[in-house]
Formats: C-alpha cells, sequence, structure tokens
C-alpha cells in the first residue's frame, strides 16, 4: 500500500509505416509490453481457470509517456484486454500507432549512419 510498483515494459516494433525526412518524423506500428503485480487481484487455478481476460477499463493501467511525441496522442490503437494470472500477475500489449521526432542528417546519404 503506497510502495513502489515495479512495471516491466517493452515495446515490440511491428511495421515502419513511413519517415519523412523533411519533416523529420517517424510513424510506427507497435505492440506494448506491460507487466505487473498487484495482489488485490491474487486469485488460484481453480478459481478461473488459469487466466483472466478482462477489459482493460476496469483495472488499474501504468501510465506511459512517449517522450518525443509530435501529435500528443500515446493511446493504444484498440482497446486489448489484460490477462490476469494466479498471484496477481498482469500482462497488457496493446498495439499502438506512434508519430515521434525523428532527427536525421541526410547530407551523405546513402553513406552515412543514424
Amino acid at each position: 500500500m503506497g510502495g513502489v510498483l515495479k512495471v516491466s515494459l517493452a515495446l515490440t516494433l511491428t511495421n515502419l509505416i513511413s519517415m519523412n525526412a523533411k519533416e523529420e518524423t517517424l510513424t510506427t506500428n507497435v505492440w506494448i509490453t506491460q507487466e505487473w503485480v498487484d495482489y488485490r487481484l491474487n486469485f488460484t487455478k481453480e478459481e478461473y481457470n488459469k487466466v483472466l481476460r478482462v477489459p482493460a477499463d476496469l483495472v488499474w493501467l501504468p501510465d506511459i509517456v512517449l517522450e518525443n511525441n509530435i501529435d500528443g496522442n500515446f493511446k493504444e490503437a484498440y482497446s486489448a484486454n489484460v490477462l490476469i494470472s494466479p498471484g496477481g500477475s498482469l500482462s497488457w500489449l496493446p498495439p499502438a500507432i506512434f508519430r515521434s521526432f525523428c532527427p536525421m542528417e541526410v547530407t551523405y546519404f546513402p553513406f552515412d549512419w543514424q
């Protein structure tokens, strides 16, 4: 109660939608894997057949911010269910589309490194 909560976060790039060198923007399709434990949601395998799937708006979710976001939109593409395992382990893997600032130096293209 009132302590520190450890949230594991992984970002999987599934698609590079666009890159605009003139505007220095990058649009990507990603999966955001978030995992944490909420002991208030503890249950046994026998109670709910191993894993519960609940709508994301029914549980607490971590607040995640994309620091170099262009349009202020850091929301998932659609509302994915949260998986709750025995012991209160939660996993949430929503897909998202992000537009971010991506500075590029293309003076020596195609022989440059980014």
